[in-house]
């Protein structure tokens, strides 16, 4: 880590590590009161940045044209709209995701991770991203359909965590994903649906089912007996977590 920021309610404390402002490569920001990030001008060469806090503006990121990752916990809805990171290929949203966000995606956008976003019920939107190769999604109660991936011709690497209301997954199907993770998931995803939507993927090389029910695995049964009569049960022996993720 290059940087830090603390932004409190009474001052500001900026550690830098020796490092001039225009020499920083890395910076992480904590805001404890409503702030704008118009002072990243003085960061020009910033290209990964962290952000936590109540952050009312966070255009200033379009001063740092190098920045290649981002990482962000708002507080407070934010407005995407004037948002231009043109180098950015790694984006992390725990926060309000609303129908401005897709500014992010720009053609540099290879991974993609959304956490921890209570009201979104539709992810229809990430079809915009185009160029994406990972994507994790993690902590979406309200979503019940998976995006239609014959717009995302490029994932190959796709993890699923804590979707409890997912119900429709037919846009894996048609879909260029090779590694699936699928964890606490889906109370009502059936294990046929499942393993009817496994055996359409035709590119799929590994896929990591586990605890399908809240309560216990008994539907990870259903799938590993229909891919093991379809002579394709070695697909269930792969293993992908968040870390395996990262690394693909």
């Amino acid at each position: 880590m290059d940087g830090e920021i603390n932004i409190g309610k009474k001052e500001t404390v900026a550690e830098l590590n020796g490092l001039a402002p225009d020499r920083v490569r890395s910076l992480r920001i904590y805001a404890n009161k409503k702030t704008d990030l118009a002072f990243l001008s003085d960061y020009p060469e910033v290209e990964e940045l962290f952000l936590r806090g109540d952050f009312t503006d966070i255009t200033g990121v379009n001063e740092l044209h190098r920045l290649k990752k981002l990482v962000m916990y708002l507080a407070l809805p934010v407005d995407f709209s004037g948002i231009h990171c043109e180098a950015l290929e790694n984006l992390s949203a725990n926060c309000v995701v609303d129908e401005t966000f897709p500014a992010f995606f720009t053609g540099r956008l290879r991974e993609l991770e959304l956490n921890g976003i209570k009201k979104r019920k539709d992810l229809s939107f990430l079809e915009q991203a185009e160029g994406l190769r990972k994507l994790y999604l993690n902590g979406l109660p309200g979503v019940e359909a998976l995006p239609d991936f014959r717009r995302l011709p490029n994932i190959f690497a796709l993890n699923v965590y804590e979707m409890h209301k997912l119900e429709n997954i037919n846009g894996l199907k048609d879909s260029a994903v090779e590694y699936l993770g699928f964890t606490l998931a889906a109370d009502k995803l059936s294990g046929t649906k499942i393993a009817e939507v496994l055996l359409a993927m035709k590119r799929l090389k590994g896929a990591y089912m586990v605890y399908m029910d809240r309560s216990n695995i008994r539907r990870y049964n259903v799938p590993e007996n229909k891919l093991k009569k379809e002579g394709k049960a070695d697909l269930l022996d792969y293993q992908m977590n968040y870390g395996d993720w990262k690394n693909l």
